[in-house]
């Protein structure tokens, strides 16, 4: 039964047109529900999403007087039958609330052996490999065995889904939701469509969700698996493309002209650029051109000349990484744009590779050996590996620092590729500077919201979601200053502060370096 217009049009004018869902995937993702195992339930015509008292009333209310069936959302009972007479549709009312932190880690210590036997599982199915090539098929067997039944009741990866709060905790865009959908468009149970695309876009693949419960198999990689096939399809966003363009036109995602991006070196040598060097320095297109975090480029090149480290860099010529192209599911073209970077960087006949942006280095180290098949001729590191890695050799003479500072952990930096320790030790190496670290951090640290893609599909998304961050893990510690270690954190961090009036500075960590190596004044 399909519901009439008028409903349609009375129920949105109690709740808001966003949490009436009526599409093919709301409604698969909310056939999971327990109360549709008893086979006398209707199939049912729409989800409402209902956040207040006032609005589940109403929502009663119309149903009585239209002849509405409600099924309310996690519950084994038919909450209002319709008239036999007059049935008009049912819906399922959706006011669930969100779960707390603390309560997910309740649920998490209670569940630990079911989780562990669940792992394992999945494990199974990997048993060449957890391969991008095959992560596919592995969430696909997950499914097939029966896992899903586990998952059902389960609220730990929706509840730590950095993006759903923004899309008023509609199933769909949580995390289950998501993994959900990928099952059906696996089984041929849903075919790919716009809101398809737009749903698993909507996605910063930070890793959050999932790092709660399957942490060795990484299943934020099958969303981007699933972009991949949305993109074959002609289905990637606008933003994906537009991307591509700017990518093989300008040299960088933004579409900005080549010259701007060797701005930033205007105070630096000229002899830097270009030269024959034991190490190059990849700064990356959000470094080079975010007017509000290009000092982090020139800070890194003075930290590592201060240390007597052989540098050169490629200035205006160095080009796009092809992070973006890779989170837009543009797999071919990236593989060709990685396959460009390999042989410029061999031909600049260098011994290290280093790069002071969180997605550079994931891109560099995992996803182009893992996913595209190609491998950067020389080690890369990190800026906060190099500098700790080589701090036995350096001379430099930091001065004290008196600052409260508390240190973000980028996803891609931290979840995706191990890397926690470095920026801290390096945080802690200037004498005054005191760290103070945030309940979420490490492997649990919250998502600024800016990664994925999701800052090029929809920025305002990106800034609520680093609001949320800010006001409720940061904040509440009373530091002084906020220290990165990604450009587009660093950028996303900027832009919200500035929106919403917050007076806290951020840094990339290099950038307290250099002031404490220049004279301990970060005024």
């Amino acid at each position: 039964m399909t519901l009439r217009s008028d409903i349609i049009r009375k129920l949105t004018e109690i709740v808001d047109p966003e949490r009436m869902l009526m599409d093919p995937e709301d409604l698969y993702v909310y056939s999971f529900e327990r109360v549709f195992e008893d086979t006398k339930y209707p199939d049912f015509d729409a989800v409402v999403r209902a956040n207040s008292e006032d609005e589940i009333i109403e929502i009663g209310q119309l149903a009585e007087a239209e002849g509405l069936t409600i099924i309310n959302r996690g519950e084994d009972t038919v909450a209002h039958e319709s008239r036999e007479t007059k049935g008009s549709g049912t819906i399922i009312l959706d006011t669930v609330p969100p779960l707390e932190i603390a309560a997910l880690d309740v649920k998490i210590t209670a569940r630990f052996e079911q989780l562990r036997e669940r792992r394992q599982k999945l494990m199974d199915a990997f048993r060449e490999g957890p391969s991008y090539k095959s992560l596919a098929l592995a969430v696909e067997s997950l499914f097939h065995r029966g896992a899903i039944s586990q998952c059902k009741d389960c609220e730990i990866c929706t509840g730590y889904c950095t993006v759903s709060p923004h899309f008023n905790h509609v199933e769909t865009y949580s995390a289950k939701g998501r993994h959900l959908l990928m099952r059906g468009l696996m089984r041929g149970e849903l075919k790919p469509s716009k809101r398809l695309a737009d749903i698993l876009y909507s996605c910063t693949l930070c890793g959050l969700c999932y790092a709660q419960c399957t942490p060795d198999l990484h299943l934020d990689e099958a969303i981007l698996e699933a972009r991949g096939r949305m993109a074959k399809e002609g289905l990637a966003p606008e933003s994906a493309k537009t991307a591509l363009r700017n990518v093989l036109e300008q040299g960088n995602p933004m579409g900005a002209s080549r010259e701007l991006r060797a701005r930033w070196m205007r105070r630096l040598p000229q002899n830097l650029l270009e030269k024959k060097a034991d190490m190059l320095y990849w700064a990356g297109c959000n470094t080079t051109l975010r007017s509000g975090v290009r000092s982090t480029a020139n800070a890194t090149v003075k930290v590592l000349s201060a240390a007597g480290i052989n540098l050169t860099t490629f200035g205006e010529r160095e080009g796009c990484c092809g992070f973006s192209l890779i989170v837009g599911g543009l797999f071919k073209e990236a593989k060709r744009n990685a396959e460009q970077v390999a042989k410029k960087v061999d031909e600049a006949g260098v011994e290290m590779l280093v790069t002071s942006c969180s997605g550079c280095y994931e891109t560099f180290t995992d996803f182009y050996p893992n996913r595209l098949g190609v491998e950067i001729p020389c080690p890369v590191f990190h800026s906060s590996q190099l500098l700790i890695r080589q701090a036995k050799n350096y001379d430099l003479k930091l001065n004290r620092l008196p600052l409260k500072v508390t240190y973000h952990d980028p996803c891609g930096l931290g979840r995706h590729c191990g890397v926690y320790d470095p920026p801290r030790r390096l945080l802690k190496s200037i004498p005054g500077l005191q760290l103070i670290e945030p309940e979420l951090s490490r492997e649990r640290s919250r998502c600024c919201g800016g990664g994925g893609g999701l800052w090029g599909v929809d920025s305002g998304a990106s800034m609520s979601l680093a609001i949320q961050r800010i006001r409720e893990d940061i904040m509440p510690l009373n530091i002084e200053a906020l220290a990165v270690s990604c450009p587009l954190c660093h950028t996303n961090f900027l832009y919200t502060l500035k929106r919403h009036g917050v007076g806290l500075r951020v840094y990339d960590i290099v950038e307290f370096v250099e002031i404490a190596l220049r004279n301990g004044n970060a005024d």
